[in-house]
């Protein structure tokens, strides 16, 4: 986030996670707030008639969205998020392909990480610490801890 900030300050960015544990420890863990997919999206609990309603999904507009624990997210939660953001939104996702798989069908972390159509970092010192990559204007930026060093895969 701070190398997001540091090539262009006036970015929004949004970070968002599958669960409520998980976007409150992404708000403690960055110092921003951070949301469920669903909420970001505008998606109601599982109780209401309005639940999963593709036609009142809200837009992101945002520049870049961060999600975190991305092992957990389903095939059907990906494309809603993905189709809810904006063209020229940058998608920076997070997770750990050998945590908890979603509840609900699709593998999708798994699944992009096997396609081999997108640039892969892990750590290698710390396997709790997420390493992020994006590309923007040409700059490679990575998210760096002092113990963590990145290695593509």
């Amino acid at each position: 986030i701070n190398h997001i900030r540091h090539i262009n300050p006036n970015a929004v960015i949004l970070l968002c996670a599958p669960t409520g544990r998980a976007a409150k420890r992404m708000s403690e863990s960055t110092g921003m707030d951070a949301e469920t997919i669903h909420k970001m999206c505008g998606l109601k609990p599982y109780k209401t008639e309005e639940f999963n309603d593709k036609q009142n999904v809200l837009p992101i507009t945002a520049d870049f969205v961060i999600c975190d624990e991305f092992s957990m997210v389903s095939a059907d939660l990906a494309a809603t998020l993905i189709n809810a953001m904006k063209r020229g939104t940058r998608f920076i996702i997070v997770g750990d392909e050998h945590q908890l798989p979603s509840i609900e069908p699709g593998n999708v972390l798994h699944d992009l990480i096997a396609s081999g159509k997108f640039p892969v970092y892990s750590t290698c010192r710390i396997p709790t610490i997420p390493a992020i990559n994006v590309r923007y204007s040409g700059f490679r930026i990575y998210w760096k801890h002092p113990y963590v060093r990145l290695h593509s895969m």
